[in-house]
């Protein structure tokens, strides 16, 4: 389409040069971590990157700042903050760099069906509907990070698949192993993928080769998934935080976190949860679904690579909504899949798309690169942010204000963290930096110390949360108003938030 697509060194490097730049071009646009916005003023993402920072400065994660998510995620994100201490710059860079790998990953399975042309348009279609998806929600998010990793895994399941004949490479099962590990310490939600993979990897050897080979291709497989957990180990057992990092890690998602409900209920959940994420992202919905279909019920593809594409799928769906939790970014890990429902497509509809290239000729490339930005653009979640300046984000207006205070402190109350620790450059004085999503019944230690630090007044600023239609003083805490003044307001339209900016009396 683009490129011509060879098997020399300099195609190659030619093809992943494009898909480098396919990378970042779309991550400018779709990613609030890009240079083209001041902010990324997504919770999560500020979350993780206070963490990382933390990190990177001494703090230890769960022990000194209490998050859920892994430690490799808040490694990466204080690998970003050594870039760039005072942005998301670094945060995207990282994103454009596993990205790159996404579309190479993406472009060798499209490779194994049809020719190089219409593959590279695939991609860049898979791409593109991908950072358009209501699911992407301004990029950096776990799922996102994990993409590449899933989809080198199922390009090597389906050459697996399509040879049959019980081999893999010891070197093959430690990568995977190791790359499976890393996904275990990202978000361990996602590892049903993996589950699936080397229980298909294990139950081929065993029915083609002799059986002590299936028992030392899984334990090579759980070899690279302990090289990849040993690091953790050694930095936590060394800072005497192993037993903070289980129970935040595991305990806090596993019994604080998640719902309780039973099987019927968890089966309701898949069933509501499906329709929500149809409802979302119909269009990459339907791609997996078709994509999804196809495989079934075409004669084309073999049973091992029916069975490479659905069971890794359906482990994948189970884990990431076994919890009873719904959000959309959940979904983002799902969207490989949707390149099975464009192969699908294309079968049916390519000569067609190849007669309109050649009546175009050379304007081909440049109409579709162009339709892709702008869908990009339109789709995307950032379309409000587009042009707006640092000083209209209530985390910069709010940073402004607190310089006037040496050395300010600040505690980000009730919410998860809306970037005002970045915004003015400081990290928080207490191991609950933010509030998280878990309920207060389950984890009043959390909503007790921000109550404890308001009514002593440890902070010299208090950053709370409320939805757009309510009023300053509508925080449902007497002693913020007692100790605290208001002294400016903002707002986020796109996510419905009104902030309230509270100084502490003395210091008016």
């Amino acid at each position: 389409m683009v490129i011509s697509v060879g098997d020399g060194w300099r195609d190659s490097l030619k093809r992943n040069l494009f898909w480098l730049a396919l990378a970042f071009v779309l991550l400018s646009i779709g990613s609030m971590c890009s240079f083209f916005y001041p902010y990324q003023n997504r919770v999560d993402q500020n979350c993780f990157f206070t963490v990382g920072k933390g990190m990177m400065t001494g703090w230890v994660p769960y022990r000194d700042l209490f998050e859920q998510k892994g430690p490799l995620l808040y490694f990466l994100h204080g690998l970003g903050y050594l870039i760039s201490p005072d942005s998301f710059f670094g945060v995207f860079l990282l994103e454009v760099a596993f990205m790159t790998v996404w579309f190479i990953y993406l472009y060798k399975i499209a490779r194994l069906y049809i020719e190089p042309q219409p593959a590279a348009l695939l991609v860049l279609a898979a791409g593109v509907f991908t950072v358009a998806a209501n699911c992407f929600l301004r990029g950096d998010n776990a799922e996102e990070l994990c993409l590449p990793l899933l989809t080198a895994a199922l390009y090597r399941l389906l050459l697996f698949a399509r040879r049959n004949d019980g081999r893999m490479a010891p070197g093959i099962l430690f990568l995977h192993g190791f790359l499976a590990g890393c996904v275990l310490w990202i978000k361990y939600s996602m590892l049903g993928f993996w589950i699936a993979w080397i229980i298909m990897v294990f139950l081929s050897v065993w029915n083609r080769r002799p059986h002590k080979e299936a028992v030392k291709a899984f334990l090579i497989f759980a070899a690279g998934g302990m090289a990849a957990t040993l690091p953790w180990v050694l930095y936590f057992g060394w800072h005497h935080a192993v037993g903070d990092w289980l129970y935040a890690y595991f305990y806090s998602n596993i019994f604080l976190y998640a719902k309780d409900s039973s099987l019927l209920g968890k089966y309701l959940h898949y069933l509501c949860f499906t329709v929500m994420n149809t409802a979302l992202d119909p269009l990459m919905m339907s791609l997996i679904a078709l994509g999804l279909w196809h495989f079934l019920r075409s004669d084309r593809f073999t049973l091992q690579e029916r069975f490479a594409v659905l069971f890794p799928f359906i482990a994948l769906y189970a884990g990431c909504y076994i919890g009873g939790v719904f959000y959309d970014y959940y979904m983002l890990i799902l969207t490989p899949y949707c390149l099975f429902g464009l192969l699908f497509l294309w079968e049916r509809f390519g000569e067609k798309v190849r007669i309109w290239h050649l009546r175009w000729g050379r304007k081909a490339p440049a109409t579709i690169l162009a339709a892709a930005l702008v869908i990009t653009i339109v789709g995307g979640n950032c379309l409000l942010f587009y042009g707006k300046r640092r000083e209209e984000y209530p985390q910069y207006q709010f940073a402004q204000i607190m310089k006037e205070t040496p050395d300010a402190t600040l505690l980000n109350y009730g919410f998860l963290d809306g970037g005002f620790y970045l915004a003015a450059g400081v990290m928080p004085t207490t191991k609950y930096f933010c509030e998280l999503n878990i309920p207060p019944e389950k984890f009043p230690e959390m909503p007790q110390t921000h109550q404890r630090m308001v009514e002593n007044g440890e902070t010299d600023y208090v950053v709370a949360r409320l939805g757009i239609k309510e009023s300053s003083g509508d925080v449902p805490c007497a002693a913020l108003y007692e100790n605290y003044a208001v002294v400016a307001e903002g707002t986020n339209i796109r996510d419905r938030y009104r902030y309230i900016l509270f100084k502490r009396k003395d210091l008016l």
